[in-house]
C-alpha cells in the first residue's frame, strides 16, 4: 500500500474541521469554509482532492444528522480504520468512495434494497446494520484518500456469500385510519401499498361490515400492581424515547412518529381501533428529584398492516404485529431511536439486547398507574416454529410482562465517542410469562413504513 505520513496532530485537526467552521488560530489566522478547511487538510496531508468528492464527503455528514464533527469524530479515526475485508462495493459502481458510505443511509431509510448479502454493510461486524457502518465506511475511504489512493482506485472485497432475503423486496398494505374518526373503522380510512412502487389501493368492499361483538373496555388508569414477574428483573431508567402507548408501550422513531405494536391501536377481537381511555399517549421527562413528569400527547392517525385488521383471532399472524402512531405534538426534544437491520447471524448468535417498557408491575406502579419506565437484559433468539427462515420474527428472552407490548429492543452501536442505540425488534407477544417473548423483527418493508412512506 502507497502511504503518506499525517500525524495525529493533523489527523484530528482534520477532524475537527470538516463540515464545520474553525477558528482563527486553527488554519492561518483565517475563518475557512468547511470545503476550504477540508480541502487545505487534505493538501497538507499530500492529498489533492477534487471540490466535488470533498463536498460529497460533507454531504454525507449532513445527511447522517452529525453537526458536530469535532466531539463525533474519534480524533484517531485516521489511524485506526476498518479492515479492507469489510467493505465492500454497495452501490455497484465498480468503485468505493462516499457513496457507498451514503448508501447504508439510504438502505436504513428504506430507500434501497441491497441484492447481495446484509452483512457487506455491516462494516463493525456488530451483526446489526446500522449508523455505524456507514461512518466506518466513510473512515475507510478517507483513510485510504490520507494514504495517496484516489477515488477511482480505493481498494475494496468482494461481496459476502448470500444474498438479500426474499422478504427484503415484498410489497405491503397498510391501513391509515383518523384517530378522530373513533374506534370504528370508517370510510375516511386510507388503504396503501409500499413497495418497489407506493400507491393508493381502494377500500375492500367488506371493510366496513360490522364485525365486533363487543367492545372491550381495557381502560389504562386506574391499574392493579401485579407483582410478578420478579421486580428484581427490572431496573428503573429515564429513557424519555420510550412511550406509554395505551396498555403497553411504544418507541419514538421520528418527530412525530411512535412505532409500537398493531395490537396496541386495534383490537383483533372486537375488530375496532382503541381510541380515548384506550389509547393514551404518555411522554415523560424528570425533575430535580428524577421524579416522571408525565405529559400526554395528542394522536392524529394509526398506520396498521391491513393483513392485521383484517385477520380474525385466530388466525393472528405476529409478523404483521406492527403499526406506527402519528401524533400532532414534537417529539424531538425527548429524543428518538435509529431503526437497525439486525442479520440473521445475530439471532443464530444470540446477540445481547435490552427490553425496555411500562409493563404492569412493580416497579412501574405509582400512585395506580404506570409512570416509570423499566429495562432488562436478554438475548434474541430464533424461532423456528414461527419462522424457520429467520426474516420477520424472533423470541427475545429479556423479561417482559403485560403492558411491555410494543416495547423497543436494542443494542447499543458505539462509534467514535458516540453511542447509538438501534432497535433490531419491538415486542409483540407478553404474557404472563416473564421471558421468551416475540418481537417483529426490522427488515426492509418496516424501514419504508418508517421511513420511506409518503402516507403519513
Amino acid at each position: 500500500m502507497r502511504r503518506r505520513a499525517i500525524s495525529l496532530a493533523a489527523a484530528a485537526l482534520m477532524m475537527q474541521s470538516i463540515c464545520t467552521v474553525v477558528d482563527a488560530e486553527s488554519l492561518n489566522g483565517s475563518i475557512i469554509s468547511s470545503q476550504q478547511a477540508l480541502t487545505t487538510l487534505f493538501t497538507s496531508a499530500g492529498v489533492n482532492l477534487p471540490a466535488d468528492e470533498v463536498q460529497e464527503i460533507c454531504d454525507f455528514y449532513e445527511a447522517s444528522g452529525v453537526d458536530d464533527l469535532a466531539s463525533f469524530i474519534n480524533p484517531q479515526m485516521l489511524l485506526t480504520t476498518v479492515p479492507q475485508s469489510r467493505v465492500k462495493d454497495l452501490n455497484g459502481d465498480g468503485i468505493l468512495n462516499s457513496s457507498d458510505a451514503s448508501y447504508i443511509l439510504q438502505f436504513l431509510q428504506g430507500q434501497q434494497n441491497y441484492q447481495y448479502s446484509y452483512s457487506d454493510m455491516d462494516a463493525n461486524g456488530d451483526e446489526v446494520v446500522d449508523k455505524a457502518d456507514s461512518y466506518e465506511y466513510m473512515d475507510y475511504y478517507m483513510y485510504m484518500l490520507v494514504h495517496g489512493y484516489n477515488s477511482s482506485n480505493v481498494p475494496f472485497s468482494g461481496h459476502n456469500a448470500g444474498s438479500a432475503p426474499s422478504v427484503a423486496s415484498a410489497e405491503r398494505s397498510y391501513i391509515k385510519h383518523n384517530y378522530s374518526d373513533g374506534a370504528n373503522t370508517s370510510s375516511n380510512d386510507v388503504f396503501y401499498y409500499l413497495g418497489n412502487s407506493n400507491s393508493l389501493t381502494s377500500m375492500p368492499a367488506d371493510y366496513l361490515a360490522e364485525q365486533a361483538v363487543s367492545l372491550l373496555n381495557e381502560i389504562n388508569e386506574p391499574e392493579s400492581v401485579n407483582s410478578a414477574p420478579n421486580p428484581n428483573y427490572f431496573t428503573k431508567v429515564q429513557d424519555s424515547r420510550v412511550v406509554r402507548c395505551a396498555s403497553g408501550s411504544g418507541a419514538i422513531v421520528g418527530p412525530h412518529l411512535i412505532l409500537t405494536s398493531a395490537s396496541n391501536v386495534f383490537d383483533m377481537d372486537t375488530h375496532k381501533y382503541k381510541v380515548g381511555a384506550n389509547c393514551d399517549i404518555s411522554v415523560f421527562t424528570f425533575d430535580s428529584n428524577n421524579e416522571p413528569i408525565r405529559t400526554d400527547v395528542v394522536v392524529e392517525s394509526f398506520h396498521v398492516p391491513a393483513t392485521f385488521v383484517s385477520a380474525l383471532p385466530e388466525d393472528y399472524d405476529p409478523i404483521y404485529d406492527y403499526a406506527l402512531i402519528v401524533v400532532e405534538d414534537d417529539l424531538t426534544d425527548y429524543g428518538m431511536f435509529s431503526l437497525g437491520v439486525p442479520l440473521d447471524e445475530a439471532i443464530v448468535d444470540h446477540l445481547p439486547v435490552t427490553a425496555e417498557g411500562f409493563p404492569r408491575c412493580a416497579p412501574c406502579f405509582s400512585s395506580g398507574f404506570r409512570k416509570y419506565t423499566v429495562a432488562s437484559n436478554g438475548f434474541i433468539g430464533l424461532n423456528l416454529s414461527t419462522d424457520p427462515d429467520m426474516e420477520t420474527y424472533f423470541i427475545v428472552s429479556a423479561a417482559s410482562y403485560i403492558g411491555s407490548e410494543g416495547s423497543p429492543v436494542f443494542l447499543q452501536s458505539i462509534y467514535g465517542s458516540s453511542t447509538y442505540e438501534p432497535i433490531v425488534t419491538i415486542f409483540v407477544d407478553c404474557d404472563n410469562s416473564s421471558f421468551d417473548d416475540g418481537g417483529v423483527r426490522v427488515i426492509r418493508p418496516i424501514l419504508r413504513f418508517v421511513y420511506d412512506n409518503p402516507f403519513l
